[in-house]
C-alpha cells in the first residue's frame, strides 16, 4: 500500500487554500485483520423499542489492508445474525451516526468490522452490548370468578317443595281452621 498526500489547488487568489488527505493504493489480496479498539454507544432515542445514536471507535495502528468500517447489530459478541446498520464508513473517520431503526431485543451486540474490496475483518471483531434507552412494562391483571352450579334438578326439586308449601299454608289460611 502507498500513502501519500494531495493538494488540491482550487483558489485563485494567494490565500492558502490547500487541503491535504491521506491516499491509499490497494494492491492486496487479504481481507483486513486489524481490529478498531474502544468502541461505545449510547441510544439517544426516546421512544419505546428504537434505537439510536453515535457509535464511536478508535482506529487500529495498522490500516493496511482496510478502507473502511461497517457496523453490524447481531445476537452475540461474534457476530451471530448480524445485520448491518447504514453504510461503510470511510478510513479517517472514527464514528457513525445511527440513525432510528426499529429494535425488539434480539440484537443486542454492537460490532464494528474493519473492511476492504474483499469483505469484512477475518476473526471477531470488538462488541458491546446496549440496551434501548426506554423499557417496556407490561402489566397484567388477572380476576377470577367463581361460579357455583347446582344439580338443575336437584334445584328444581326444592323449588317445587318450597312452592307446594307456600301453596299450601295459603290453602290452608284461605279454607280456615
Amino acid at each position: 500500500m502507498t500513502k501519500g498526500l494531495a493538494y488540491i489547488f482550487l483558489c485563485e487568489v494567494s490565500a492558502d487554500c490547500s487541503a491535504a488527505f491521506p491516499i491509499q493504493d490497494f494492491n492486496t489480496s487479504e481481507v483486513p485483520t486489524a481490529s478498531v479498539s474502544n468502541l461505545t454507544f449510547s441510544d439517544t432515542d426516546v421512544r419505546t423499542d428504537r434505537i439510536a445514536g453515535r457509535v464511536r471507535w478508535e482506529e487500529p495502528e495498522d490500516m493496511s489492508l482496510h478502507t473502511g468500517y461497517v457496523v453490524y447489530m447481531a445476537s452475540d459478541s461474534n457476530g451471530a445474525n448480524r445485520v448491518q446498520v447504514g453504510d461503510e464508513v470511510r478510513v479517517g473517520s472514527n464514528e457513525f451516526i445511527m440513525q432510528p431503526v426499529q429494535y425488539d431485543g434480539t440484537l443486542p451486540y454492537l460490532l464494528v468490522y474493519t473492511s476492504n474490496s474483499l469483505g469484512d475483518q477475518e476473526g471477531p471483531p470488538p462488541s458491546i452490548t446496549f440496551e434501548d434507552l426506554t423499557t417496556t412494562t407490561t402489566t397484567t391483571t388477572t380476576s377470577t370468578t367463581t361460579t357455583t352450579t347446582r344439580n338443575n334438578t336437584e334445584q328444581a326439586k326444592r323449588h317445587r317443595e318450597t312452592r307446594n308449601k307456600e301453596q299450601t299454608k295459603s290453602k290452608k289460611t284461605q279454607d280456615g281452621p
